[in-house]
C-alpha cells in the first residue's frame, strides 16, 4: 500500500481502522508503522467526522422536490407525436 492508496482507503472506509476490511487494515497498519505522519491523516478524518456529526442536519424547504420536478418537466421538450399503427 502506498500513501495515495492509504488516503483513498481512509476516504472510503473511514478513520476507524477496525472497520476496514482485514486485508486493507493490515496493509494500512504496516504503512502507519513505516510512516507515522499518516497518523495525522487519520486524526484529521476523525476531526472531520466529529464536526459533521455535531452539525445540525440541513432540511430542504417544503415543496423543493415538487419545484425541481416542475422545472425539469417544463424544460424537457415534448416527445414527437407518432401515428398509431
Amino acid at each position: 500500500m502506498q500513501r495515495l492508496d492509504f488516503q483513498d482507503a481512509l476516504d472510503r472506509f473511514g478513520a476507524d481502522l477496525g472497520r476496514w476490511p482485514a486485508a486493507e487494515r493490515a496493509l494500512a497498519q504496516a504503512l502507519l508503522r513505516e510512516d507515522p505522519s499518516l497518523g495525522e491523516l487519520v486524526a484529521e478524518a476523525r476531526r472531520l467526522k466529529s464536526l459533521v456529526a455535531s452539525t445540525a442536519p440541513v432540511r430542504a424547504p417544503a415543496g423543493l422536490a415538487d419545484r425541481i420536478v416542475s422545472l425539469a418537466a417544463a424544460s424537457t421538450p415534448p416527445l414527437p407525436r407518432v401515428a398509431s399503427p
